[in-house]
């Protein structure tokens, strides 16, 4: 299977698809009742209205983890380690790889020119 993206770069992607079969058959010559009604020329018609479709969803997109999600698992994982000095540098380190940036500075308003009295 070969997949373009959106930039237009190919990938062949190998992966097996199975096809299930259909849930409603009629007996050879087509004369059976079936769910959609019935009657001599209906027996192709129960076929392909029951049939699966073969369309594949696209991959979710996953959001990527914000960075106090990313210092939570952080301190977890050095809140593991045993030794002080280890766990007190891990923790060193993952805060300050995932600390809160600080926005940048916006303007500040200037007052207003209103009438004065």
């Amino acid at each position: 299977l070969e997949i373009t993206d959106e930039v237009g770069e190919k990938a062949h992607v190998e992966h097996e698809v199975t096809v299930a079969e259909p849930l409603v058959t009629t007996p050879p010559g087509g004369g059976g009742t079936g769910p959609l009604g019935g009657g001599q020329g209906s027996g192709t018609q129960a076929n392909t209205a029951t049939t699966p479709a073969t369309t594949t969803k696209p991959a979710a997109a996953v959001k990527p983890l914000t960075r106090a999600q990313k210092l939570a698992a952080a301190l977890k994982a050095c809140a593991k380690i045993k030794s002080k000095k280890q766990r007190a540098s891990c923790e060193k380190q993952a805060r300050s790889r995932y600390a809160i940036k600080k926005s940048s500075k916006s303007k500040k308003k200037k007052p207003s020119k209103g009438k004065k009295r």
